[in-house]
Order: C-alpha cells, then sequence, then structure tokens
C-alpha cells in the first residue's frame, strides 16, 4: 500500500509517498481499501508542527476515510465485508488501506461519493457541532455563509435540511458570473 507520511514539520512539500505492506484487521477491526481521504484542520496543522494531539514525526496523517471493506477481523460480522463505508481514523488515512475498528466505520449512503463520503466524519460533523450545538441554530433561524467558506456552504446546506432553518450565502466571484443573468447573486432558501 501508499501511505503519505509528514516527515518533516513545514508546507505540502514536506509529504512524502512510502510504500508499506497491506495491514491486517486485529480483532475488532475491519480493512479497508480507501478511495478518499478527507483533508482537514488538524491535518494541515499538523503537518506545520501546531496540532497538539499529532503523534511525533514522522506520521501518516489523516483522520477520515471513504473506501470498501475488503477483510474483517475476529469477531466482526462479515457481512460488512464488500460494503461501500466511511470511516473515522484518528491518524493514518493518508494511505490506500486502513484498519479501522468497527465502532468507527458507518454505511456510505447509496449515491453519496467516495469524495463525499470522506468529508463527513471530521469537517461536516465539525461545521454540525459548531452550528447546531454551539451555535445554538433553532428552526426558523438564518445561516449566513461567506464565499470563502465553500465547504461550510455544503455543510450548512445539510444542517439546513436536519433543521429547517433558512441558509444566505454569498456566491463567490466566478459564480457571480454565471448566475447574475438569473438574478440571484443572494440566495436565501426556507423550508
Amino acid at each position: 500500500m501508499r501511505q503519505v507520511w509528514i516527515t518533516k514539520f513545514g508546507p505540502p512539500e514536506v509529504l512524502t509517498v512510502r510504500q508499506a505492506p497491506d495491514p491486517e484487521p486485529k480483532p475488532g477491526e475491519v480493512r479497508i481499501r480507501v478511495e478518499a481521504s478527507g483533508v482537514n484542520f488538524a491535518d494541515i496543522v499538523g503537518r506545520v508542527g501546531l496540532y497538539p494531539d499529532l503523534p511525533p514525526v514522522p506520521v501518516v496523517p489523516g483522520y477520515e476515510v471513504s473506501g470498501r471493506i475488503d477483510a474483517a477481523g475476529t469477531g466482526v460480522d462479515s457481512s460488512w465485508i464488500g460494503r461501500d463505508v466511511l470511516a473515522l481514523t484518528r491518524f493514518g488515512g493518508y494511505a490506500d488501506v486502513v484498519c479501522v475498528p468497527v465502532n468507527q466505520v458507518f454505511a456510505r449512503p447509496p449515491g453519496m461519493s467516495a469524495l463525499e463520503a470522506a468529508a463527513i466524519p471530521v469537517n461536516y460533523f465539525t461545521a454540525w457541532q459548531l452550528v447546531v450545538v454551539m451555535g445554538a441554530l433553532k428552526r426558523g433561524e438564518t445561516v449566513l455563509v461567506t464565499p470563502r467558506t465553500t465547504k461550510a456552504v455544503l455543510d450548512s446546506a445539510l444542517i439546513e435540511n436536519i433543521r429547517n432553518t433558512a441558509l444566505m450565502h454569498f456566491l463567490s466571484h466566478e459564480h457571480r458570473k454565471d448566475r447574475a443573468q438569473r438574478g440571484d447573486l443572494l440566495r436565501r432558501t426556507r423550508h
């Protein structure tokens, strides 16, 4: 398998790809053939040496992945094998293959791409936690998302569906050109 390693702190160029044998799942784990890995704040801040929970370098970053299970350790229901999943890895996710405790693995919903699924365990749930729990978003309230937070626009749209709130976002410059003809530089949606 291939893994992406942080070998020293610095810009993206410090990341190196190394080959390693495929891991075997331990009891209670599944092995995932990774299709996509999420890139999040912890990975980037860790790469520059500012993330306090990063294990000592060299280390394989990556908190979240999606892919297909191809093996299960003892004590894991074999029906997991062959399923498309998303998983929380807590490091090690920048790899072709990962082994993860089965309680950190979730079935990928039909129609959801591997790229979308790889952003759910950390990126989406962080946005949800900040907006819904810490921000105390209530039914009928409005959320404003600026163009600099494109990922948050997608997350907020998911939160909006859950909480029946209004979503307001200003479109980025690139999108303004396309949508200006239709008159929706500012979109406001209510359920």
